[in-house]
């Protein structure tokens, strides 16, 4: 029985890809607007909960370092994020 590897999108690639992407941020926006497009990838692309799960981590660990800001609404409402005040220097 062969098990066979599933495509991930890494932390390291959404942290560079929010890294990138946020100087432009500087209104409100859904975090998944982020999300790279499956079209994106060269190889099978990882499934949305990977991409999503990796960015969503990712943006976790910014905003702690102050690059963006996140918010959400409500309970099980979207994830809103912004360039943060050290993305803005």
């Amino acid at each position: 029985h062969e098990v066979k590897a599933w495509p991930v999108y890494s932390l390291d690639e959404a942290r560079k890809r929010l890294e990138r992407l946020m100087p432009r941020a500087t209104d409100w926006q859904a975090l998944g607007e982020f999300a790279p497009p499956e079209t994106s990838f060269a190889k099978e692309p990882p499934s949305a909960a990977s991409r999503y799960a990796s960015l969503l981590a990712a943006s976790l660990e910014l905003a702690k370092q102050g690059k963006l800001a996140v918010r959400q609404l409500e309970h099980y409402a979207p994830l809103y994020v912004k360039a943060g005040p050290e993305t803005l220097v």
